[in-house]
């Protein structure tokens, strides 16, 4: 069922044309979305990094530029080759930000359902007896004997 919807949404993509955008197609209100886009980082540093390698280095058809220049100016990208090292430094800046902001979720937010906890089926069942010991919170297991069995207690 997933993959019929994701053919859905990628044929109606398709019928629309808005599968694939140039960066000088954008409408001014929406440039924002570009510029806080991982990927749109990841597709100037990658398709910077392809076109200025030596196989792209053949004149283009209107003689002033490489074909791999041409391509670039051709797709809209930016076409100087510094532009590899901001997709560089701007995927690891990201990376960072987003390992930073899901820490502090899972530190500070709390869970969406019920807290559960796994206890053990004897802490459960002395739980349900209503167990009215006086014993401090045992938070490390120590073992100990006690006749011909061997039980683990926690222990602080």
């Amino acid at each position: 069922m997933p993959l019929i919807r994701s053919v859905d949404v990628i044929s109606y993509a398709h019928q629309y044309d808005y599968a694939f955008m140039l960066t000088g197609d954008i409408p001014n209100w929406w440039v924002w979305g570009y510029w806080i886009s991982p990927l749109s980082y990841a597709f100037n540093a990658f398709s910077v990094n392809e076109m200025f390698a030596p196989r792209w280095s053949k004149p283009s058809s209107d003689g002033l530029n490489s074909l791999g220049v041409a391509t670039l100016n051709n797709f809209d990208v930016y076409a100087e080759k510094y532009w590899y090292w901001i997709g560089v430094a701007a995927l690891l800046g990201f990376t960072i930000l987003y390992n930073v902001l899901f820490t502090l979720a899972l530190m500070y937010l709390n869970p969406v359902g019920k807290k559960q906890a796994i206890i053990s089926e004897e802490e459960a069942s002395e739980m349900e007896a209503g167990g009215d010991s006086k014993e401090e919170p045992r938070l490390v297991r120590k073992e100990s004997n006690k006749g011909n069995s061997t039980s683990k207690q926690l222990q602080l």
